[in-house]
């Protein structure tokens, strides 16, 4: 079964980004495939933050365990990604640009969504 994960949340407003990334982490310790979606606000999950002004710990930095995971699927709406001027260029690890028809495409093709 295929679990698509998707967030639409900014971090540290709420704990969905945190709690999107323990899922996906969870299942795919159990081998499950599993692929990370960002749209909207959520694509603010992956830009760099000043921790030294956040009050809550920064779970963002855990995306690097990505790839130990095998978690090797991650999307993001390329419209949000402009929108909210994310570099993705700096992060550690790949994510897929998609406009807005290949992104409803894409999710379509997974059998289990959950949305944070």
């Amino acid at each position: 079964m295929k679990t698509a994960i998707v967030n639409r949340h900014s971090p540290f407003q709420i704990d969905a980004g945190r709690e999107a990334l323990d899922l996906a982490l969870i299942l795919a310790t159990y081998e499950q495939d599993v692929a990370l979606f960002f749209q909207g606000q959520g694509v603010l999950q992956l830009k760099q933050h000043d921790k030294a002004r956040l009050d809550k710990k920064d779970y963002t930095a855990t995306f690097k365990a990505l790839e130990l995971y095998d978690v090797e699927h991650v999307f993001a709406l390329k419209s949000d990604i402009d929108k909210y001027q994310v570099d993705i260029e700096q992060l550690d690890f790949a994510v897929t640009l998609l406009n807005n028809q290949e992104y409803a495409a894409t999710l379509a093709g997974f059998d289990q969504h959950w949305s944070f």
